[in-house]
């Protein structure tokens, strides 16, 4: 496909003046023309016309003069997208920025599919994302045997032909367009996994699923409904309840799957370290050990990992857990966040561990930085299975206890659960 190359307008020669506004403004309109007119050209121009109409689009995305590599959907994916994105303005616009990653990417050098490669869009509206930093709602890319793709949490989306280019973008034409992300409970309740739903649901009315889907950067490793029914048969008691579950979550930091191996240790919110192995696709709590069959499940407020096992060490510490967050919370900077640009990687991303890591379990550093990745937690990337949605198991017939979690407000690690239920150690 045969794109057009445009000079790239230097937006930093304007010097500030009275003047300066509607001439910027002009240069904005200029180069948003110069890609709507490339995009028609190449058959784009669905996409084209949506970005006509909306040049609160376009404004955004010219607003920074930097690479950018968007994902550009084909005219028959623009024709499938449903009538509660079209005809909302807001989310319309909201889908147009999610297919605009801030950066160069290269889709011969993605990770390959089952790990993935994440980028962050422009897509950075609190009424969808709520990520640390201010940071632009996150994209996994990966290659597969039938070349490059978007990966969503049902459905991948083909990389359809060559990519072109217009000024500093890279476009890429995609079979299908990308949905925006909704919140935790959500996405778990689109997935069908019910009974971590009910776990995070069905606690004061409903309070819980609400402060996690506002939380800013949250890491969710999912139980399948059938690991969690057979946690449940081991009728474990009141208090082990809320630390098992407690291991699954990492509090302030999103933690992508390139990040498993390259950003130190990870700090459960029950105040383990979750070991990741590369080799077996699976992390590990106090001997406890659970393979990841999905990963990079993207949601307004973190990442999800789906799993096949309850992590179901009872081990707390309640003080390491804290200040495992507070590490991740301290480290968090809001210029870097706002501006991660190309593929993330160990340094390049929104999150860390900090710099005020606790006392490792299991080596001799008193702390540890968000660099060091110790603890046989493996090096490099690693497969996690497959993406087969029969391992979620959704047939909740049987009898599998019902799940419920429970915090308190102020901030320390959720101690209440009902004798029949699933609680969650959960920092807040």
């Amino acid at each position: 496909m045969r794109f057009i190359t445009a000079a790239t307008v230097l937006l930093a020669s304007i010097t500030s003046s009275t003047f300066a506004t509607p001439v910027l403004q002009e240069l904005v309109t200029r180069d948003a023309n110069g890609l709507i007119d490339n995009l028609r050209s190449n058959n784009l121009s669905r996409l084209a016309d949506a970005l006509a109409q909306n040049p609160e689009v376009t404004n955004t995305i010219f607003q920074e003069n930097s690479k950018k590599y968007f994902l550009a959907p084909t005219d028959d994916a623009m024709q499938k997208l449903p009538d509660w994105v079209t005809q909302n303005k807001t989310i319309l616009q909201a889908t147009l920025l999610q297919h605009v990653l801030n950066g160069q990417f290269d889709s011969n050098k993605f990770n390959t599919y089952p790990t993935h490669t994440i980028g962050h869009s422009l897509l950075k509206s609190n009424d969808f994302v709520k990520l640390p930093g201010g940071a632009g709602q996150a994209v996994s890319l990966a290659r597969g045997p039938q070349g490059a793709f978007v990966a969503e949490a049902v459905n991948n989306d083909t990389m359809t032909s060559a990519t072109g280019s217009y000024d500093q973008f890279t476009i890429q034409p995609i079979s299908q367009a990308i949905t925006v992300p909704g919140g935790l409970v959500a996405t778990l309740r689109y997935l069908g996994y019910e009974e971590l739903l009910n776990t995070i649901s069905s606690v004061q009315d409903g309070a819980l699923a609400r402060q996690l889907d506002e939380m800013s950067g949250i890491t969710v490793f999912a139980p399948t409904n059938r690991a969690l029914r057979e946690y449940a048969d081991t009728d474990p008691n009141e208090q082990d309840l809320a630390t098992v579950l407690g291991q699954h979550v990492i509090q302030s930091r999103v933690v992508y799957s390139p990040l498993l191996t390259d950003q130190g240790s990870m700090i459960s919110s029950s105040g383990q370290d979750i070991i990741f192995d590369q080799a077996s696709g699976r992390v590990t709590v106090n001997g406890r050990s659970a393979k990841i069959i999905q990963s990079d499940i993207i949601c307004s407020t973190g990442v999800i990992h789906l799993i096949d096992t309850v992590l179901s060490s009872t081990n707390l510490d309640q003080g390491r857990a804290l200040q495992a967050a507070r590490s991740a919370q301290a480290g968090v900077s809001n210029s870097q966040a706002a501006s991660v640009s190309g593929p993330v990687d160990g340094t390049n991303s929104i999150t860390s561990q900090g710099n005020s890591v606790p006392v490792s379990q299991t080596s001799g550093y008193s702390t540890r930085n968000s660099t060091k990745n110790d603890d046989n937690a493996g090096q490099g990337q690693s497969g996690f299975g497959n993406n087969n949605n029969n391992n979620n198991n959704n047939n909740n017939n049987g009898n599998g206890k019902n799940a419920a979690v429970s915090i308190n407000v102020s901030g320390s690690l959720a101690g209440l659960a009902s004798a029949t239920a699933i609680g969650l150690a959960l920092l807040l």
